[in-house]
C-alpha cells in the first residue's frame, strides 16, 4: 500500500514538474488572474538577454500567460523594439508611463512590422494600430492613440493583443 502511495506522489510530483516546463503555452486557470497590474509592474523581475538592461512580467494574452519585456524609463521607450527581429521568450514589450499621456509611437529603424495597443490606467484597451517599419533616411508615420493612455503594448504584427491588461500570477518559464 506504501508503495502505491508513493508511486502516485510521484507521478503527481512528476505531471506538476512537465508541466512547469510548458508554461507559455498552457491556459490560465481562475486563480491567475488575483494580481493588479501596479502591484505586477513594482514586482518586475530581470529579463533574460539579450535583454538584460530591461526587466518583465507576466501578461494574459488570449488564454495564456506569457511574457513581455517592460520599457518604463525614457532610454528604454525610445528604443522600443528597433532593430528587433527576434523576442525570444517575449511575447512583445509594454511600454509604462507614471499616468496617463498623449504619446505617438513611430517606427524608425523598426525592421518589424508590429501591432500596439493603447491602454488607460485601468488596463482598458483605449485603441489599436497596425504599424508598419520605416526605413532610415525615411519619413516616418507617428501612431497615436485615441486618447489618453498609461500603457502601451507593441506585439509582432498578428499576435493578439489582450482586451485589457492582466497581470498573471502563475508565472512563465
Amino acid at each position: 500500500m506504501k508503495t502505491v502511495a508513493r508511486a502516485l506522489i510521484l507521478v503527481t510530483l512528476v505531471a506538476v514538474a512537465l508541466a512547469g516546463c510548458d508554461r507559455d503555452e498552457r491556459a490560465l486557470d481562475a486563480n491567475a488572474r488575483d494580481l493588479d497590474l501596479a502591484t505586477a509592474l513594482s514586482e518586475a523581475r530581470p529579463a533574460q538577454a539579450p535583454f538584460a538592461n530591461l526587466t518583465e512580467i507576466d501578461l494574459a494574452i488570449d488564454g495564456a500567460c506569457v511574457r513581455v519585456l517592460i520599457a518604463d524609463e525614457d532610454p528604454e521607450r525610445i528604443r522600443g523594439l528597433r532593430a528587433v527581429d527576434d523576442l525570444g521568450p517575449y511575447a512583445g514589450m509594454l511600454f509604462v508611463f507614471a499616468g496617463e499621456i498623449e504619446a505617438r509611437f513611430t517606427m524608425q529603424d523598426t525592421i518589424t512590422a508590429l501591432t500596439i495597443g493603447f491602454y488607460d490606467a485601468d488596463g482598458e484597451t483605449v485603441s489599436t494600430a497596425d504599424m508598419t517599419p520605416c526605413p532610415p533616411g525615411t519619413s516616418c508615420p507617428l501612431y497615436a492613440a485615441d486618447g489618453p493612455f498609461q500603457y502601451a503594448l507593441e506585439v509582432f504584427a498578428g499576435d493578439a493583443l489582450p482586451a485589457t491588461l492582466v497581470p498573471c500570477t502563475t508565472g512563465v518559464a
